[in-house]
This record gives structure tokens, C-alpha cells and sequence, in this order.
């Protein structure tokens, strides 16, 4: 909300927060203050720290356990002996249509793999590289996209590897 001024009266209005001003909202907690400040992109800790005014190593914490949902990813860009990361799947990424303009249906796995936003095109290729390693993670992070909740990834586990089978096929 903004408040306005002038002699004769005072004006309230709202706006949308954007990313960066939930990053720097003090009521939410950290975890959520550093995925705010990641939905704007790939950030080093450092510069989540500033945009959020948390301490570094609440920030590095608070990225190590997003990792292990698979809600993060490091980028593989490193500056003074730290990582970039992203966030796996953005709440604000945009949902691409079909070539005829039809809008996919990626509240399933199947559909989310039939037209896969840009952080999932890569991870077949990845999971076929040491599959035991990035099953559990790109299982977390397709949960994360379908029900808001990396933890779930076992309830996705079956179905994403039957869509990876189906990917290899093609």
C-alpha cells in the first residue's frame, strides 16, 4: 500500500509487490525472502544478502536446504568461492503455449514434460548421466512445480520416470 499526500486529503492505494520487494519484506521468513529475491533470476549469495538483508550465512543455509528439495540449483558460475544459483521453478514463469496457441496442461507430470518450461528441458540429458544421483532432486523439483512442495517428489517419482523412458524414446 502507498500513501499519498496533499492539502486537501490523504490517498491509499495498492500496487503488486514484486519480487525484490518481498525479498526485502522482513514478515516473511528468510527461506522465503531468498526464493523472493531468486524469482527475479540467478543470484550469487552475496548479492541475495544485500537484496534481502539477511546475514550471508543465513542466506548460504537457507540455499543449501532449498537444494536439497530441489527447489535451487547452482548455475555452475563461481565468484570468490561462491556459487550462482537460480531457482528450479520460478512461481512466475511464464507457461508457453503450443504452435496452434493452445495452452498445455502442465498441472501433470506427462504434461509437463509434453512442453517443458526451460528448466526441465535440460534434465533428461543430466539424468541420464548418473540417474540414482538426479532422480530424487528432478523428482523434488517437478513436485515443487506441480504442488508448490519439493518434499513430494516421491508422489511424482513413477510418473517421471516413465516420462524420462518415453523422452529417450524420441
Amino acid at each position: 500500500m502507498s500513501l499519498s499526500f496533499s492539502d486537501e486529503m490523504i490517498v491509499a492505494s495498492t500496487r503488486e509487490l514484486t519480487p525484490a520487494d518481498l525479498a526485502q519484506e522482513a514478515t516473511l521468513n528468510a527461506e522465503d525472502r531468498v526464493v523472493a529475491a531468486l524469482e527475479d533470476g540467478a543470484a550469487y549469495p552475496d548479492e541475495i544478502a544485500e537484496t534481502t538483508g539477511l546475514a550471508r550465512g543465513t542466506v548460504k543455509n537457507k540455499i543449501t536446504a532449498l537444494k536439497k528439495v530441489g527447489r535451487v540449483q547452482i548455475t555452475g558460475e563461481v565468484r570468490t568461492q561462491m556459487e550462482r544459483v537460480r531457482l528450479v521453478a520460478p512461481r512466475h514463469r511464464p507457461i508457453r503455449g503450443s504452435a496452434a496457441g493452445a495452452t498445455p496442461d502442465t498441472s501433470t507430470v506427462a504434461g509437463l514434460f509434453a512442453d517443458p518450461p526451460e528448466w526441465l528441458e535440460k534434465q533428461p540429458e543430466l539424468y541420464r548421466e548418473d540417474p540414482d544421483r538426479h532422480l530424487p532432486s528432478l523428482c523434488a523439483a517437478v513436485a515443487a512445480e506441480l504442488f508448490g512442495d519439493g518434499l513430494r517428489g516421491d508422489e511424482v517419482c513413477e510418473e517421471v520416470e516413465k516420462a524420462l523412458e518415453k523422452d529417450a524414446q524420441h
